[in-house]
């Protein structure tokens, strides 16, 4: 089965988006779960930033922490887990649509686990597929608001 993922079309420029989108201080604007963002190592933030984030799990508020993998403003941004039974693994691509105005933003997520992780995987998975469309659809209203 394919990782959890998701698209949708935003009328903003790319590079509005991308700033925005990849910005973690915003991520509790547009992702429902997620309740605290502590943003770990000095600005400014790029490739080997590392971020603490709790977020609404399976009725919990676990700690997980994260660092960005990849930072190619305004195109693409990756991130990986580093700690804890279970690490995500997420990408976020900004395509360009034909006057510059619309940014088509493409987001995938998967989780690896081992032992007990492998469970939580799974479940994460499943949250994931919920989730993606909702938080793409608050990430929309949320650009295309700011002026």
């Amino acid at each position: 089965m394919p990782p959890p993922n998701g698209m949708i079309e935003i009328n903003r420029p790319r590079a509005d988006v991308f700033n925005y989108a990849t910005d973690p201080r915003v991520r509790p604007d547009w992702q429902d779960a997620v309740q605290e963002i502590e943003v770990e190592t000095t600005l400014p933030y790029g490739r080997g930033s590392r971020v603490r984030e709790r977020r609404q799990a399976q009725g919990r508020l676990p700690t997980y922490r994260w660092e960005v993998i990849e930072y190619e403003p305004p195109r693409r941004w990756s991130f990986h887990g580093i700690d804890g039974p279970v690490r995500a693994i997420a990408t976020m691509t900004f395509t360009e649509l034909g006057d510059a105005e619309r940014t088509l933003v493409n987001f995938e997520i998967d989780f690896e686990g081992s032992g007990f992780g492998r469970l939580i995987a799974i479940l994460a998975r499943r949250g994931a597929r919920k989730e993606i469309p909702l938080d793409l659809a608050n990430l929309k209203r949320r650009v295309e608001a700011e002026t």
